[in-house]
């Protein structure tokens, strides 16, 4: 039986407020639970102590009473916990080991000591079960996010665990995506006598999936509520000089062609948004931008300066690239003196750095987590960080890889209104998202990879 049971709940983060406030819990075996609510309110913190990262990776102060079936995951060793337990975290990319998709899915099996045949058939099983059958021989590197996300998830599936938490799975999916993971997911189900807790900004895509709900809110678990609404589009600028331009792109990740002679345009003072279907380059598009890839052909100029030849470091803080996973930039010990690094990079004396750190931080409502580590927050509020320290620098061009992936809708609805402030300043501001409710507050030209570019101001 994998019944879950939580009483009494606490948890603070070594350098931080309490994070869980006497949370109390029972899911039964095989039910379904979904939860929502804002960024920072204790849903990761939550899956983390029912999975065991709480406290045997992140430390901290914790009490009260975890179960999962026989296990406690607060005393057992994470191996024990492991085997009873998977948890999709929010960015997956964390979880792939190995290079080819086949081989990471077998890690799970293959170090709890299954034999050979077992692996072969248990493996099989489960890249068919979440529909990823055809990127078995895969280089994971070369894969979008949401692939990556569904490696992750078979390489959880394939140890056959009695509890399955999956922390913000729709975040990087696009509307296709998603609807083919509730299908996954009701396949597993179906298949395994699995108890599955989701925890997501958008519960709305798990009703068929999971009719009970509750919300997670400054670390205390009660009733869900309706989500807010985000904002329309508001009024949108008019003719402006490029700020970054592509022209006919082509690019390639281990010998495979993402991009092919792809044309690209992001106006000073206005948000472009580039759109598309998992796979089809967005991300690709914004590395080779940023200068992290380097294009087979073609050129990137920024404000009409060939830089295509310029690395990363020689585009900034001109041209700054947030990626979908805030985890790898981050790069020191507290918010403060992340948001500072670049400062300090882009030539801010001290005082300029401590008052542009001061705004910045106030602006995404960080002032509370300056000094946490930013390993300890939530992955929203690691995202909000890793933003406030590329908007520090006041870049020409911000890039920014699905940075809604993590937001709750009413912090998603504060960052449209904060990019439309940048821009209206002078930001020439790229998104590459799947969340089309962000794109229509925010938009003020689109690109659909693969299709030839649509400018102009989103519909109202």
């Amino acid at each position: 039986m994998s019944t879950i049971e939580v009483r009494a709940l606490r948890f603070a983060y070594a350098r931080g407020p309490e994070r869980l406030k006497g949370v109390d819990l029972t899911v039964d075996s095989g039910d379904v639970l979904v939860i929502d609510g804002p960024s920072g309110g204790g849903k990761s913190t939550l899956l983390r102590a029912l999975c065991g990262l709480i406290p045997h990776f992140h430390g901290g102060t914790i009490s009260g009473h975890v179960r999962i079936g026989s296990v406690d995951p607060v005393e057992s060793r994470p191996g024990e916990v492991a085997r009873h337990t998977g948890y999709l975290f929010q960015d997956p990319e964390a979880q792939i080991v190995f290079d080819v998709v086949r081989t990471d899915v077998a890690f799970g099996p293959r170090a709890e000591g299954w034999r050979t045949d077992e692996i072969e058939g248990t493996v099989e099983e489960a890249l068919a079960a979440c529909g990823i059958s055809h990127l078995a021989d895969r280089q994971t590197r070369t894969l979008s996010g949401g692939e990556r996300q569904r490696v992750a998830l078979a390489g959880l599936v394939a140890r056959a665990p009695g509890v399955l938490l999956l922390d913000e799975p729709s975040a990087q999916l696009d509307a296709a995506g998603v609807s083919e993971l509730v299908e996954v997911l009701t396949r597993i189900r179906h298949d395994n006598d699995i108890t599955l807790v989701v925890a997501d900004h958008h519960p709305e895509y798990f009703l068929d999936l999971a009719p009970r709900r509750l919300s997670m809110r400054a670390g205390v678990l009660g009733d869900s509520v309706d989500r807010a609404s985000r904002s329309a589009p508001g009024s949108r600028p008019g003719p402006c000089p490029a700020g970054i331009e592509a022209q006919a792109l082509t690019c390639s990740r281990d010998g495979r062609k993402v991009l092919m002679s792809q044309d690209f345009r992001a106006d000073i003072g206005r948000v472009t948004v580039v759109e598309g279907p998992n796979g089809c380059g967005k991300s690709t598009l914004l590395r080779a931008l940023a200068g992290l890839d380097v294009p087979d052909a073609g050129a990137v100029l920024v404000q009409g300066h060939d830089v295509t030849a310029d690395p990363i470091e020689r585009r900034f803080p001109h041209v700054v690239f947030i990626a979908q996973s805030s985890r790898n930039q981050m790069l020191t010990e507290s918010v403060r003196d992340e948001l500072a690094f670049g400062l300090s990079r882009a030539g801010f004396d001290p005082a300029g750095c401590r008052d542009r750190v001061a705004s910045v931080a106030t602006e995404l409502d960080l002032d509370d987590l300056l000094d946490c580590h930013p390993l300890d927050l939530s992955v929203g509020q690691r995202e909000q960080a890793a933003l406030a320290s590329g908007l520090a620098v006041n870049p020409t061009v911000l890039l920014l890889d699905e940075p809604t992936r993590a937001l709750d809708p009413v912090r998603a609805d504060a960052l449209a209104r904060l990019l439309r402030r940048y821009a209206d300043a002078g930001t020439a501001v790229v998104v590459a998202t799947h969340d089309r409710l962000f794109s229509d507050a925010v938009a003020d030209a689109r690109v659909v990879l693969g299709t030839a570019p649509r400018a102009g101001a989103a519909a109202a």
